[in-house]
């Protein structure tokens, strides 16, 4: 829990003392993780994030969450085999260490399909957690920031011009729970822009603004690629 929340510290610090925010340039993205050559070609950066890589930079950290859009295995609404199997799992009460081991098999298996889960992330963070694997935990919550890092810096969601460009819906969610925000269910679209409403709060926000361009180009494309 201490770990969650220094998370949510420091990504509440970016936000507020960030005085500029970049919108990722998909294209250019594209380019640079698509070549050999590049040091921002793709298998570079998910070797990094692999080990969690304390030196990566923010430029690294956007071109792996960005241009993730552009590699095969991107799917926004994707269902993992083993989504079923990982929520029992998380219903049994009193957990044992062999189901904190399941725990961290199924986690896994849904991270193969999409290496940005970040719930995969929080329940391989809670595992290690209770079966006191410090070093693996903290390997854990330093991916996931890489993840977040990435994301806090496009915009900071409080107008449709900075808002948070983000490549999944849950992301969306993610980013609520983790600004201490809760959707109240309401949603309004403007083009590529989406504005979830929440619940009252301290800070007076009524809601919070997503770009949400790269999920539906991905949607799009795939109806008209079938035939």
């Amino acid at each position: 829990m201490k770990k969650i929340c220094l998370l949510v510290s420091l990504c509440l610090s970016l936000i507020c003392h960030a005085q500029q925010f970049s919108p990722p340039n998909y294209a250019t993205i594209k380019q640079k993780v698509n070549a050999p050559g590049s040091s921002l070609y793709y298998p570079k950066l998910v070797a990094k994030f692999q080990v969690a890589d304390s030196s990566m930079t923010l430029v690294e950290k956007r071109h792996l969450y960005y241009g993730f859009v552009h590699q095969n295995k991107y799917s926004p609404y994707s269902r993992s085999d083993y989504v079923d199997s990982l929520n029992a799992v998380l219903k049994i009460k009193k957990m044992s260490r062999k189901d904190f081991s399941k725990l961290l098999n199924y986690s896994d298996s849904l991270l193969v399909d999409n290496p940005f889960n970040l719930n995969a992330y929080n329940y391989k963070s809670y595992a290690y957690s209770q079966l006191k694997e410090v070093a693996l935990g903290e390997k854990i919550v330093a991916q996931k920031k890489i993840i977040i890092d990435a994301m806090m810096s496009s915009g900071d969601g409080l107008t449709k011009e900075t808002p948070f460009y983000v490549i999944s819906p849950n992301h969306q969610h993610f980013i609520l729970k983790l600004l201490d925000l809760s959707y109240n269910g309401s949603q309004s679209a403007f083009d590529t822009i989406e504005f979830l409403s929440v619940d009252q709060n301290e800070q007076d926000i009524t809601g919070i603004f997503f770009e949400v361009s790269a999920i539906s180009e991905h949607m799009s494309k795939l109806f008209n690629d079938r035939p």
